[in-house]
């Protein structure tokens, strides 16, 4: 039996759902039974991978928890399924945007676009390299 989990975290703050109707405890860790549906990501070339994940008729404190943390940034989205107990298929996005409906919420989860990131972490400049001024 395949069951579908979504996990949200950022830091130490972690929830984690499986698409059931029972609670899911693989190792230490614990899913909370919450029906919610996933579009996979589609690899193809020339297109970037999206994860969106639909969370219908989402309580107060799911609602909570995912505004407070989305506000904060840097949410990652983990999809997972398991097998007899045993993640068969493991993805994992940082969260870009939520969108608080009435009756859901839809995250949209992606990799992080190399080219927006900086080449180089240091900064060069003439205060720490007093040669670049020459």
């Amino acid at each position: 039996m395949l069951l579908d989990t979504i996990e949200f975290s950022r830091g130490t703050a972690v929830i984690r759902y499986v698409a059931s109707y029972a609670t899911l405890a693989v190792g230490t860790v614990s899913y909370s039974a919450y029906e919610f549906s996933i579009e996979e990501p589609d690899f193809a070339v020339d297109s970037v991978p999206q994860m969106i994940v639909t969370l219908p008729n989402a309580s107060d404190s799911i609602r909570n928890w995912l505004e407070t943390y989305l506000n904060l940034g840097s949410v990652m989205a983990t999809f997972r399924r398991y097998q007899d107990g045993i993640a068969v298929k493991t993805v994992s996005f940082p969260v870009i945007d939520g969108r608080f409906e009435a009756d859901s919420i839809v995250i949209t989860a992606e990799p992080v676009n190399i080219n927006d990131l900086r080449l180089h972490k240091l900064q060069y400049t003439v205060t720490q390299f007093p040669g670049l001024a020459a």
